[in-house]
C-alpha cells in the first residue's frame, strides 16, 4: 500500500512536470509569434518591453559589497542603460528597403543553462543572412516570458557581453584595475566607434585601412573580426573574401561561423563545401527551408540546372513572394527554351506578389526579347 502511495504520487508529480513543461513551451511559442509579428511592424516600444533590462544588467554591472563607490556608480550607470536602453531601433537598423523577412525558427533548451532559447531568421536581399538566439527568463510575478540576453551570429558573442565589454573601461578606477590598461581599452573602445562611424558614412576604404591601427590582440577578436569582414564586403569581392578566410583560420571549430564560411566557399567557387556548410548551418539552427534557395545557388553555379530548379520551386513553395527565387527559375527556364514553364512562373510571381501585369510584361520585354516575342507570352500577356 506504501509503494503504491509512492509510486502514485511520482506519476503524477511526473505529470505535473510535464504538462508544465508544455504549457511553458506553449507559451513560449506565443512569445515567439508576438515577437515576430511586432518586429514585422515595427513596433518598437512593444519589441523593448520584450527585454528585461535588469536581466542584462546583471550580466554587465560588476558587484562588490560595502563598495559604496561602485554601488554608487552602477546605480548611475543602470539608470542610463534603462533609460537609452531600445534594442527595438538597433533591431530594425538591420532590416533595409529590399525584401527584408524576420521569422521565427526553432527553440531548444540550453543543456546547461536550462533555459528556453529562441532562434529567429534575419535575411534581407542587401544583408543577407543572420540567425537571432533569444535567451528566455520566466517571469513568474507577472507570467510572462522575458528576453535576458541575445546571441547574434554575425556579431560572434552574447549582447551582454559587447555591453559589459563598454562598461569595464569605465568602472576600472574604482575597481582599482591597471589605469594604463584602462586607458587603452577606452581608446581602442572609441578606435572601433570612429571605424564603425566611416563605415556607416559610406567610407569603406578609409574605415578598412584604420582597423590595423588596432592593437594586434584586439584584432583577432571574433566579433572585431566579423566587423571588418562586413566593411571588407563593401569594398570588393577579393578583400571580402580575404577577411572570410582569416575568420576561418582564427575559428575553425566555431559554430557561429558557418555563415561566414558559406559566403566564402561560394564566392571562392568551392560549391561542394559550400553544401557541406550550408547542411551544417542547417542542422545547427534546428532546420531552416530558406536555405534551400542557398543550396539552389550552389547548384545554379555549378550549372546543374536541374537541382537548382527544384531547390528555387522548394523555395517558393514555403515563400511564394521570394522574389529573387522567381527571377533565377524564370532565367532557367528561359535558358533551357522551356517557354511553358517560364510564363507559368512568372504569372504566379505576379499573382503571388500582387504586381501590375503589365509593368511586369514589360519588364519581360526588355529582359527576355525572345521570350517576348512568342504567341504564349503574348498570350499571357493579352489576358
Amino acid at each position: 500500500m506504501r509503494l503504491l502511495l509512492v509510486l502514485s504520487f511520482l506519476f503524477v508529480s511526473f505529470f505535473h512536470s510535464f504538462r508544465s513543461s508544455a504549457q511553458s513551451m506553449t507559451s513560449a511559442y506565443a512569445f515567439a509569434d508576438s515577437l515576430e509579428r511586432e518586429i514585422e511592424n515595427r513596433e518598437t516600444t512593444l519589441i523593448n518591453a520584450r527585454f528585461n533590462a535588469d536581466k542584462f544588467l546583471d550580466k554587465i554591472i560588476f558587484k562588490i559589497p560595502d563598495n559604496r563607490k561602485l554601488t554608487n556608480f552602477n546605480t548611475a550607470f543602470a539608470i542610463g542603460f534603462k533609460k537609452t536602453f531600445d534594442f527595438g531601433n538597433i533591431l530594425l537598423t538591420n532590416f533595409t528597403e529590399k525584401e527584408t523577412y524576420y521569422s521565427f525558427i526553432e527553440s531548444y533548451v540550453n543543456q546547461q543553462s536550462k533555459k528556453v532559447h529562441l532562434i529567429f531568421r534575419l535575411f534581407s536581399l542587401d544583408g543577407g543572412l543572420n540567425y537571432h538566439d533569444y535567451e528566455l527568463d520566466f517571469n513568474n510575478k507577472m507570467n510572462y516570458w522575458e528576453i535576458s540576453d541575445a546571441y547574434f551570429y554575425l556579431h560572434g558573442e552574447n549582447f551582454s557581453k559587447t555591453l559589459r565589454s563598454l562598461y569595464m573601461p569605465a568602472v576600472s578606477p574604482i575597481l582599482k584595475k591597471n589605469q594604463k590598461s584602462a586607458n587603452e581599452e577606452k581608446h581602442i573602445i572609441l578606435k572601433i566607434k570612429e571605424i564603425k562611424d566611416l563605415a556607416e558614412s559610406g567610407n569603406y576604404e578609409l574605415a578598412y585601412k584604420m582597423c590595423d591601427s588596432i592593437p594586434k590582440a584586439s584584432q583577432n577578436k571574433k566579433h572585431f573580426r566579423l566587423m571588418v569582414l562586413n566593411i571588407a564586403k563593401n569594398i570588393n569581392t577579393e578583400k571580402y573574401i580575404e577577411e572570410g578566410r582569416k575568420i576561418l583560420d582564427l575559428f575553425p571549430d566555431d559554430p557561429s561561423v558557418n555563415l561566414v564560411a558559406i559566403d566564402y566557399y561560394f564566392n571562392s567557387e568551392e560549391y561542394e563545401e559550400c553544401q557541406q556548410v550550408i547542411d551544417k548551418l542547417d542542422e545547427q539552427v534546428g532546420g531552416d527551408d530558406l536555405l534551400d534557395f542557398y543550396r539552389g545557388n550552389t547548384h545554379y553555379k555549378m550549372k546543374e540546372l536541374g537541382k537548382a530548379t527544384n531547390y528555387y520551386k522548394a523555395t517558393l513553395e514555403n515563400y511564394p513572394y521570394f522574389q529573387k527565387a522567381y527571377d533565377l527559375l524564370i532565367e532557367i527556364y528561359v535558358t533551357q527554351k522551356d517557354l511553358e514553364n517560364a510564363i507559368n512562373s512568372i504569372d504566379k510571381m505576379v499573382v503571388e506578389n500582387e504586381y501590375d501585369k503589365q509593368e511586369i510584361a514589360d519588364i519581360i520585354r526588355e529582359l527576355y526579347p525572345k521570350l517576348s516575342k512568342s504567341g504564349k507570352f503574348k498570350a499571357w500577356a493579352k489576358k
